[in-house]
């Protein structure tokens, strides 16, 4: 009977294992293709130019009195949100030509004797300080070398700043800045945030 009865339970078995791989369960399978990824981009463009080739500073033949104003147009081409940062790098003062009214030995003045204003022209019409705009500097040309670089402005893809910088020479320099040249670079940084 004990006989009878396991191998009544292994043909149950047998046929429970032989049954159990022809039942079906509903299925459904469903597959995406064409899944991808794509790198974003930070792209700044200046003064509509990229890559910016054209110095926003050109100034010639400077003279005490002379006063002005450079704004310059900030934009993320790219696709993804930068913060925007500048610098000023660089600086070179040189004598440039001496004249004989200047003294000698001329060592090249003029950044030390150029005032600066520079700030985040909120709506780039390069008036001084006008509401919601942010002042960054304001002395002479040669002590803003010894900053770290400015923040300006978080841009989004498409996004625009304005940075204006004015210049002044007072009316109080003399002879010690004929001939002079400065030089120096104003580089921009737009640095992914997250």
């Amino acid at each position: 009977m004990k006989k009878i009865l396991g191998l009544t339970i292994a043909a149950l078995l047998v046929i429970v294992v032989i049954g159990g791989g022809t039942w079906a369960f509903f299925q459904d399978n469903e597959i995406a293709s064409g899944n991808m990824v794509a790198a974003g981009t930070l792209d700044l463009s200046i003064n509509g130019e990229n890559p910016w080739v054209t110095a926003p500073v050109s100034l010639q033949n400077v003279k005490p009195g002379d006063y002005g104003v450079i704004t310059m147009t900030l934009k993320n081409d790219g696709t993804i949100e930068g913060s925007l940062t500048v610098d000023f790098k660089n600086l070179v003062d040189a004598p440039g030509s001496t004249p004989e009214a200047e003294r000698t030995p001329d060592n090249g003045e003029l950044s030390s004797k150029m005032d600066i204003k520079l700030w985040v022209d909120a709506n780039g019409d390069g008036d001084d300080l006008d509401e919601g705009d942010v002042e960054l500097y304001y002395g002479k040309l040669i002590n803003y070398f010894s900053y770290a670089p400015q923040w300006i402005a978080g841009l989004d893809s498409g996004e625009i700043a304005y940075l204006s910088l004015s210049y002044y020479i007072s009316t109080d320099v003399g002879n010690e800045i004929q001939g002079d040249i400065c030089t120096f670079d104003i580089e921009f940084v737009l640095e992914q945030i997250h």
